[in-house]
């Protein structure tokens, strides 16, 4: 076989991995993304995970409070003990909150969110409307993050300690400003 058509088929076996792994990850957030095609939203698929990236390099993290392992799950460094926590049935109900409401108002409508996990799906971009629509769909998988995309504001869902934290990232500290605990 010739050099060519040796390199020809070399780079045509990496790009057939390479659709084989983007097939994969977006089957892993197959019902996020049919929600969104019923529902007519827009939305971007990142496959990078340069936001997940950007929040572990940018913002102060630490390990999981109670996590023991090796793997670096992380979760925001902020004082969890200043603010109360107020208890929710569902990821949905947290629209139910005063405070969780006021928290959106703050967010221009026209801002779009990063749905970010460690658990290896791509990254997804959509707008606020469509994670306001049905909250519990994007947090469908452990340890995900909401980041506002102009990167001020980080919403955390923690599984293993049934808390979703809404999070100001605007000054050089993260200021916790409200702490939910769903009833798992």
């Amino acid at each position: 076989m010739d050099k060519n058509k040796l390199e020809y088929l070399k780079e045509k076996r990496i790009l057939l991995k390479k659709e084989i792994r983007l097939k994969e990850l977006r089957d892993k957030i197959s019902s996020e993304l049919n929600y969104l095609k019923e529902q007519n939203f827009t939305f971007n698929i990142f496959y990078n995970f340069e936001y997940v990236n950007w929040i572990n390099n940018n913002i102060n993290v630490r390990n999981k409070d109670g996590y023991r392992g090796s793997h670096g799950d992380f979760q925001i460094n902020v004082n969890d003990r200043e603010v109360i926590s107020t208890p929710i049935e569902t990821h949905n109900d947290l629209l139910t909150i005063k405070s969780v409401t006021a928290f959106f108002k703050d967010i221009s409508n026209n801002t779009t969110f990063i749905v970010c996990s460690l658990s290896g799906n791509p990254e997804l971009e959509i707008s606020k409307e469509a994670f306001l629509s049905n909250p519990s769909l994007f947090f469908s998988s452990p340890e995900t993050w909401i980041l506002s995309a102009d990167k001020k504001y980080i919403i955390e869902n923690i599984w293993s300690q049934n808390a979703i934290r809404f999070i100001n990232i605007t000054q050089p500290d993260p200021i916790l400003k409200i702490k939910l605990l769903v009833n798992a």
